[in-house]
């Protein structure tokens, strides 16, 4: 995360002394800064202050801060939200640089408030599991790799477990005053049709993280975020180049990518993003559900086939060797995220080439992840 030491800092503690608490603040930052667990910028006047009155080696690293003041600028066009920590709230806006003043740029934090708070934590990462988290954060490696320099990705990740999730996300915030974002999918598995134009339902860990999110909404927290995935789950967004060097080790997968392959040109690829990739659709029990992926087979050329309601009709089917097979065959592959995880680790410096259905995808989660997990290289002495 990016914080800006507004120029109240240098004109309000020129006029009194710095408080025990207020200095232990500034030490702590700076020290987080220093060992790679955020990243430390601000006004001029602001860190000229604080390099001439904090001790050794505080005032070091707010000089090396300093110094680097016109790489900073790069460094805040870059991410979406930079976190001001200010002393005067009022009058604060009107001091800031201009990019700082853009629209949704700046979230500006009241000093007293923040010294509550855990900010010289690394930001938490919290999705359903680990190899999430390093999906997500690969994927914005991906796109930022080439320009980290002096900078660099990191968080504390946490597992949420699913459904455990919101309970998660309140520890973390309400009780350990850590800066989070949390990151679900949505579980859905259809999009609307004409016959049932209402938003489809999403699971039941979305639900609840947004209840939780409304029950702290104008309350004094960290800085929190929640970022919905507008997929089945985190799986469809692995590219389909990867599933295709995969299926070469998972011979199962054969089918279940081919599908895949062939939904590409259904819809702008948006069936994909909704598709069961661990299970396929075997069988399809609510109407809405049935309605969009019986249009979906309609749209590939399958005219003659009506996906069955229930197991027993799948089993009745089954039986028939005149029926065609299982239009909507899963992927039947335990490892696929940790493989891809695999596959984009070992080809950070190669160029993806992402499917059109992935590409804002990508680029959403890969800036909101370089935003909140955008620290300084570490600094050695």
């Amino acid at each position: 995360m990016v914080y800006f030491f507004d120029k109240t800092m240098c004109q309000i503690f020129s006029q009194r002394d710095m408080s025990e608490s207020e200095i232990c603040f500034f030490v702590d930052m700076a020290s987080a800064h220093r060992l790679g667990q955020c990243y430390l910028c601000g006004d001029i006047e602001s860190l000229k202050f604080f390099t001439k009155n904090l001790n050794y080696p505080t005032k070091n690293i707010y000089g090396t801060i300093l110094a680097h003041h016109a790489e900073s600028r790069s460094v805040m066009e870059k991410v979406n939200t930079v976190f001001i920590l200010t002393m005067d709230i009022d009058n604060c806006f009107n001091t800031l640089p201009a990019i700082l003043r853009k629209k949704g740029k700046s979230q500006i934090i009241y000093l007293e408030h923040a010294m509550k708070w855990k900010l010289s934590f690394e930001c938490c990462l919290l999705a359903e599991n680990l190899e999430d988290c390093e999906f997500l954060t690969l994927i914005s490696r991906q796109k930022y790799n080439s320009l980290l320099k002096g900078i660099d990705i990191k968080f504390h990740c946490e597992n949420g477990g699913g459904t455990t999730t919101a309970d998660v996300f309140r520890k973390c915030v309400v009780q350990d005053k850590i800066p989070t974002l949390c990151v679900t999918d949505s579980d859905q598995k259809f999009e609307a049709t004409r016959e049932y134009p209402q938003v489809p339902p999403k699971g039941e860990t979305f639900n609840k993280v947004c209840k939780f999110m409304k029950t702290i909404e104008n309350l004094d927290n960290p800085p929190n975020c929640f970022f919905p995935l507008e997929v089945h789950e985190v799986e469809n967004l692995i590219p389909l180049c990867i599933l295709i060097e995969m299926q070469g080790k998972y011979h199962n997968m054969a089918d279940g990518v081919r599908t895949l392959l062939s939904l590409r040109n259904i819809n702008n690829g948006n069936p994909i993003l909704f598709y069961d990739f661990k299970k396929g659709f075997p069988f399809i029990d609510k109407e809405p559900k049935r309605v969009y992926w019986q249009e979906i087979l309609n749209l590939l050329g399958v005219t003659d086939f009506i996906i069955p309601p229930s197991k027993e009709k799948l089993a009745e089917l089954s039986s028939n060797v005149d029926v065609p097979p299982i239009p909507f065959p899963g992927l039947h592959c335990n490892a696929l995220l940790r493989s891809a995880n695999s596959w984009l680790k070992n080809n950070l410096k190669k160029d993806l080439v992402l499917d059109k259905y992935l590409q804002v995808h990508w680029d959403n989660i890969a800036d909101t992840i370089f935003t909140w997990g955008c620290v300084s290289v570490p600094m050695y002495s």
